[in-house]
């Protein structure tokens, strides 16, 4: 966004910054959002996701099924 924001001010020191750039800059604002959101929610199902595979396999050997539990951790 800096380099966007530079672009534009040094093509046109006239203007601040031609609409054309403005909405580069705030498209690159938006898929910047967009990436961290989505970052941010795999982040959280993956840890999710390990907190109730934890929770499978102490289950599992609670119930008596360690071969089974063996098993599936060795799975790729």
């Amino acid at each position: 966004m800096i380099a966007q924001t530079t672009i534009g001010v040094l093509r046109d020191p006239d203007e601040l910054l031609s609409a054309d750039h403005e909405a580069q800059i705030i498209a690159l604002v938006v898929v910047g959002t967009c990436l961290v959101v989505f970052c941010v929610v795999t982040e959280h199902r993956a840890r999710e996701l390990m907190l109730v595979n934890a929770f499978r396999v102490a289950a599992h050997r609670q119930v008596g099924l360690d071969e089974l539990v063996a098993h599936l951790d060795r799975r790729p």
